[in-house]
């Protein structure tokens, strides 16, 4: 799943960075919250000067990419944040580390 938000501040996007970072080191003993249990990866990245972000969510299963597609609709950035602009699932075809 890729999500793309625009309107935030460098600011707000560096909060949400932190609380998303917060978040995923706390799920490593408490778990996920309902509706992400199948997420195996998460990739965030922003452009504080545009004010733009995305988050790539990752599951090994179709159903679970549906469930955390519904979760994460469920939810909302912080204002700062900016809003989210686009939400689309792909099917990952070529995933090559170069290094």
């Amino acid at each position: 799943r890729v999500a793309r938000f625009e309107g935030g501040t460098a600011e707000g996007l560096e909060a949400e960075m932190a609380r998303s970072k917060q978040n995923l080191v706390e799920a490593r003993t408490r778990g996920l919250p309902p509706g992400l249990e199948g997420v195996t990866r998460v990739v965030e990245g922003i452009n504080r000067k545009e004010g733009t972000g995305f988050a790539l969510i990752f599951c090994e299963t179709e159903e679970d990419l549906l469930k955390a597609d519904q979760a994460l609709n469920d939810m909302t950035p912080s204002e700062a944040a900016g809003r989210r602009v686009s939400a689309g699932m792909y099917e990952v075809m070529i995933d090559h580390d170069l290094s």
